[in-house]
């Protein structure tokens, strides 16, 4: 996990900020409680800060009360799941750049981004529970002129 806390104002010795770094890595990869206790610990050292330092401890403490229930990496670990996004955000950049920048195409972000919706309900067999909400809003009836 790349560890989201600059928390040189906390500890500026780099080589001890660093073991802090990799403990936390490990802790978090072993132990579902251990985003609790580093969350409990950052809100600890708020009261010892002020000013840019103070900020940057308040939004990260923020961030882990916000996110600690997707950082509980050590049962994603015990069932085989991937823990990071980046290999899924790289993926779909790859399949979007594949699919929608060919020779040729033009796509404005609206467009693009209807036609991967479209795609991904289809794929993931969702489509037809949609298609009645979505077209119940945005169908008629169509009748022939002669």
């Amino acid at each position: 996990m790349a560890w989201p806390v600059t928390h040189c104002s906390v500890e500026p010795d780099a080589p001890k900020r660093h073991q802090q770094l990799a403990r936390w890595n490990h802790a978090l990869d072993t132990d579902n409680e251990a985003i609790d206790r580093i969350a409990r610990w950052v809100a600890e050292q708020i009261p010892w800060h002020q000013g840019e330092a103070l900020t940057t401890l308040e939004a990260h403490w923020t961030y882990l009360l916000n996110n600690n229930d997707r950082m509980r990496y050590a049962t994603l670990r015990r069932v085989g799941l991937p823990c990071g996004s980046g290999a899924t955000e790289g993926a779909c950049k790859s399949i979007v750049m594949i699919r929608a920048k060919g020779c040729g195409q033009r796509w404005h972000e609206d467009g693009v981004t209807a036609a991967l919706t479209l795609r991904a309900l289809y794929l993931s067999e969702r489509l037809p529970t949609l298609w009645s909400h979505f077209s119940a809003d945005y169908s008629d009836d169509v009748q022939a002129a002669a």
